[in-house]
């Protein structure tokens, strides 16, 4: 569900055997080596991935995107609803974003953030608390404007869908091949295990359960203000709650 920050000497890795053969001319014309025994594309201690391309301007470039991404919707919802509506949905956003890592971060430590980004806080990207912003606002928005969803509970469940699609096909695959993010255990998709892609769901299902249940509840800005913050905070308990029992009862599939 979350990343945290490591460094290379800090990860013992095994084999990646899934997509070894299927990927090997893609990985390659990258510039992409296979190190290690029988030419295994493995992380081996010390060292991952030997990259030729220029790795870092790449990372650099995902990491303004996000930046980019932030500032535009929160520009695109200010023309729509006004600042404070716009400041409403994407700054506390941000915090879910910044909190859903950094408590993933210490609690399971199921991957690490290579010392290749440019603005941390403890640990935690900024960037990439932005890109929770983005993409929680990109479900909600895609689900309530684009399919007209009404029913609150489809709402909270499909506004999770898109973004976790997103993750799954385009953000995954492009982390694992510009080591965006590193898994300390090899699953099925490009690294990531299930629990990963269950965090997506449940994490910004409850932030859109937030943000509507307060903006549909109070019209008073202070009141709203003061709502928001209370249930960010009794959400991310919740959220953790749902993260332990998953890797309780089904361990970090």
């Amino acid at each position: 569900m979350s990343r945290g920050r490591g460094h290379e000497g800090s990860y013992n890795g095994e084999p990646i055997l899934l997509f070894t053969h299927t990927l090997a001319p893609i990985l390659s014309h990258r510039g992409i080596k296979p190190i290690g025994r029988n030419n295994k594309y493995i992380y081996p201690k010390n060292q991952g991935y030997q990259m030729v391309f220029p790795q870092f301007s790449l990372v650099h470039i995902f990491e303004f995107f996000w930046y980019f991404a932030f500032i535009s919707g929160l520009y695109f919802l200010a023309r729509k609803n006004g600042i404070f509506e716009s400041a409403l949905f994407f700054l506390p956003a941000l915090v879910w974003g910044y909190f859903v890592e950094y408590f993933g971060l210490k609690l399971y430590n199921l991957y690490y953030y290579p010392d290749h980004y440019l603005f941390y806080f403890e640990g935690v990207p900024i960037s990439i608390a932005a890109g929770w912003a983005v993409l929680a606002f990109f479900g909600y928005y895609v689900t309530t404007n684009k399919l007209h969803v009404a029913k609150k509970v489809n709402i909270y469940s499909e506004s999770a869908i898109f973004p976790t699609i997103v993750d799954f096909l385009i953000i995954e695959p492009l982390a694992f091949f510009l080591r965006l993010w590193v898994w300390v255990q090899n699953d099925f998709w490009f690294g990531a295990p299930l629990f990963n892609f269950v965090g997506w769901l449940f994490a910004i299902s409850i932030y859109v359960a937030i943000y509507n249940g307060v903006t549909t509840t109070y019209k008073d800005k202070l009141q709203r203000v003061t709502a928001i913050t209370i249930a960010i905070f009794l959400g991310m308990v919740l959220l953790q709650i749902v993260g332990l029992g998953f890797i309780h009862f089904f361990g970090a599939i």
